[in-house]
Parts: C-alpha cells; sequence; structure tokens
C-alpha cells in the first residue's frame, strides 16, 4: 500500500509539473494546438507545408564585396527569370554581426523534389557554371542548409518600407525540437500583436536542431521597445523561463536589406 501510494503521489506532482495538461495554464489560454513528441518525423509534426527553404551565408573577401554585391544584383533577376520556380524570400548584408557576410533564403515550393531538379540543372547550366566561378573569386567560405517553416508562423511576405532584420538563431539540446515548437507556437501569437514577425524555421539538412527567427524593425530603438513592451505581456515571462533550458547556444545579427530583396 504503502509504495502504491508513493507511485500515487509521484504521478500527481508530474501532472501538476506540466503546464500544458493544466486547464487553466496559460497553454490553453493561448489556444494553439500542441504537437505531441515521438509520434511523427518532426517535418510531419512542425510543418504544414512541403515547401523547403534554403539559407546561404557567405563569406565575401572585404576587398570583393563590390564585385560580390554587381554580380548578385544582376544575378538575382536573371535566376528568376529561369523556369526552376524558386523564390527568393530575402537578401541581407551583416550590419552587425559577422562582417562582409551576406545571407540570401530562397524558397522551394515543391519541396525536396523541386530542390534535387534544381540541383541537378546547375551541373548542365552553362550561365550557372560561370556564375559560380565568380562568385568564388569573391569568397571566403560559404554554407549552405535546408529548412521548414513552422506551421504557427506566417509565410514570410514581402515589405516595402525599409526595415532592419534580426536573425536569431537556436541551437537546441537534440530531442527538444517538439517541446520548443509547443512554447513557441504560444510565444508568437504574443508576438505576432506587433508587426514584426517575419518567419521561423527549423533545419533539416545541415546542422540540425538549428532554429531560426527572423524579425523586423523600424531601427535598433524600435526593437528596444518593441522587445521590452513583450515581457509585460501575460505569459511570455513563463514562455522564456521554459525555453531557455532547451537552448545549447544562441546569437543574434542584424541583417540590411540588398536593393534586390523582397523583403525591404
Amino acid at each position: 500500500m504503502g509504495k502504491d501510494k508513493n507511485k500515487d503521489d509521484k504521478s500527481s506532482e508530474k501532472q501538476q509539473k506540466d503546464p500544458s495538461q493544466q486547464s487553466g495554464s496559460w497553454f490553453n489560454w493561448f489556444g494553439a494546438a500542441r504537437f505531441e513528441p515521438a509520434k511523427d518525423a518532426h517535418s510531419k509534426l512542425l510543418a504544414d507545408s512541403r515547401a523547403v527553404y534554403e539559407l546561404q551565408t557567405h563569406d565575401v573577401i572585404p576587398e570583393q564585396s563590390d564585385i560580390y554585391h554587381n554580380l548578385y544584383m544582376e544575378h538575382v533577376p536573371k535566376l528568376l527569370q529561369k523556369d526552376y520556380g524558386i523564390q527568393l524570400v530575402g537578401s541581407w548584408r551583416v550590419g552587425i554581426g559577422d562582417e562582409d557576410q551576406f545571407v540570401h533564403c530562397w524558397k522551394y515550393p515543391g519541396g525536396y523534389g523541386q530542390v534535387s531538379k534544381f540541383l541537378e540543372s546547375m551541373r548542365n547550366d552553362k550561365y550557372m557554371m560561370e556564375f559560380n566561378h565568380k562568385l568564388q573569386r569573391c569568397l571566403r567560405s560559404r554554407n549552405t542548409e535546408l529548412y521548414q517553416k513552422f506551421s504557427f508562423w506566417d509565410e514570410p511576405e514581402p515589405r516595402q518600407s525599409k526595415h532592419m532584420y534580426e536573425m536569431r538563431t537556436y541551437r537546441l539540446k537534440p530531442g527538444t525540437m517538439i517541446e520548443w515548437g509547443n512554447y513557441w507556437a504560444r510565444g508568437i501569437r504574443i508576438r505576432r500583436k506587433s508587426y514584426e514577425p517575419v518567419t521561423g524555421m527549423f533545419s533539416q539538412i545541415g546542422q540540425l536542431y538549428i532554429v531560426r527567427h527572423i524579425w523586423a524593425y523600424k531601427d535598433l530603438e524600435s526593437r528596444k521597445e518593441v522587445r521590452e513592451a513583450a515581457w509585460q505581456i501575460p505569459g511570455w515571462e513563463d514562455i522564456v523561463q521554459n525555453t531557455v533550458p532547451l537552448i545549447r547556444q544562441m546569437d543574434s545579427k542584424i541583417m540590411l536589406p540588398m536593393p534586390y530583396s523582397p523583403l525591404q
């Protein structure tokens, strides 16, 4: 009897510690769907589209920055005119963070099949081969990763007026992506009350358990005001307290849009 009572007490204590199971908890106040762990692949549980996003990071030789800029300025319209069906989400130059670094985000609406088709076409496309040859002369290094968008974030839409963008990168502990999604499904409802959310993605190829959040602000002062205001909204403090233990490393960079970027 004593052992059974201890088991019941521990079970009751566990239920009390799980905020998503409490009928009056802030998890339920925001009304977002809860993702169940270990039921399916993360891409099926956390994404609502087969679209894939490619994040390209180019570290440019400082003396080659102008050449790189002009090269990409000519490249983007030519690539979009080709029958590849890919879309440019945004292009930025890092303003605060890794200097002489450029970031480009491309969308493949058709998913991995479209990515494979594009990679195969590049091998036989004379223009793409010449472009890559010129590009290599400008770079110190480059990196490409594939992501999918979290279902609870909106699609990144073009913005006309000028903004500065912040990319926040979170390297999560393996096995915590579903838990992260459960908290941020509520968190984005709080932050969506202002205009700054752009997109949120999780990695599928490249470094795994990487989350990228991109935010738009008028300037650094408005960023400060928006972030401070979030702490006055009920529930935000709980989200931060419960997601910080899931993170192994995090960093932030401020990015300025390139002239040809749909996100201005």
